[in-house]
């Protein structure tokens, strides 16, 4: 049977320091303390060793997420409200989630220097960690990549991922009088090298795909100056291509992109987006338990005007 009053003796922490980390008053505990209930006071006990490991990992946090927004109070103030978040743990298992597949993915840089589909690889993982976590479910892995960069993706940064990342002349969309991808390009769109997020997304989960499947970890690289790199890619681009692509029809898939886009910027890009994700997800969840509280309380107040006694609200 577990004691906490016992526990606390043994690992000579004081129950002043205890409640104050908890910010509970002290006949709450005591009457806890007093009670039999073992399994409240072991996760009373859980609650207090994450709020103390909290003063490391809040800090830690911060100077990691602190490059990548403007305003550093407010960031403190989200990171500090989902730590503290106690009814769900996705939120807080999503942002450390963020901060550690993202320092891996700056990691390989120590295993193999300059291979970006390394790096892009953990993103993706990023990405479909935050979906799973938030029990997001899409027809496909392809949709929730789609999906992130069509919604989270702040306007701005994804413009800048439209002005940096085009396709080239050398792309087999524009060879004269082709059929490309079994479809004739017209004349107002033969010569367009501007593509969209849609398209963006598409191969960014390609070359996880080639990396996962293929093992090619080699073949695409972001720029490191003002010069565009070259970068070629089979990949469908939209629906229609994908299904040529599953039918091994390959002809005039192949697209050759102009990319001026560093991996830091789409890096910061991402892991903006990850806190719009983490952010909207943590709204929505917040306000759902509040709902849930205030229609108990009504339901409470209703059942009591009717004589009938109602449990209190936690």
């Amino acid at each position: 049977m577990f004691e906490l009053r016992k526990v606390l003796e043994e690992i000579q922490v004081p129950l002043s320091y205890f409640i104050e980390k908890l910010s509970l008053k002290e006949e709450e505990v005591f009457i806890l303390m007093d009670s039999n209930d073992s399994e409240a006071q072991m996760e009373l006990y859980f609650q207090f060793i994450t709020a103390v490991n909290d003063d490391d990992l809040l800090p830690r946090l911060v100077e990691f997420f602190t490059n990548y927004v403007e305003e550093k109070s407010e960031l403190v103030v989200f990171i500090t409200n989902i730590l503290k978040f106690r009814s769900n743990n996705s939120p807080r298992r999503m942002i450390n989630s963020v901060e550690r597949l993202v320092s891996l993915a700056d990691d390989m840089d120590v295993i193999r220097k300059g291979k970006h589909s390394l790096k892009i690889f953990y993103f993706v993982v990023c990405i479909e960690t935050l979906y799973s976590l938030a029990d997001i479910e899409m027809n496909s892995k392809s949709m929730i990549i789609i999906d992130f960069f069509n919604t989270y993706i702040e306007e701005a940064d994804a413009q800048f991922i439209i002005d940096n990342f085009r396709r080239s002349l050398g792309d087999d969309r524009y060879k004269f009088n082709e059929t490309v991808g079994g479809y004739k390009q017209t004349n107002n769109d033969r010569w367009n090298t501007e593509i969209n997020m849609e398209i963006f997304a598409r191969v960014i989960n390609e070359l996880r795909n080639i990396f996962a499947h293929e093992g090619d970890y080699w073949g695409f690289h972001f720029t490191d100056s003002d010069t565009a790199m070259l970068n070629t890619i089979t990949v469908a681009e939209n629906q229609m291509e994908v299904k040529l692509k599953r039918d091994g029809k390959l002809n005039g898939l192949r697209r050759v992109y102009e990319v001026k886009l560093t991996y830091e910027q789409f890096k910061a890009i991402c892991v903006r987006g990850f806190l719009n994700f983490i952010n909207t997800y943590f709204k929505s969840i917040s306000s759902w338990i509040v709902n849930i509280k205030l229609d108990n309380i009504y339901e409470g107040i209703f059942l009591a005007s009717m004589g009938v006694r109602y449990p209190k609200v936690p």
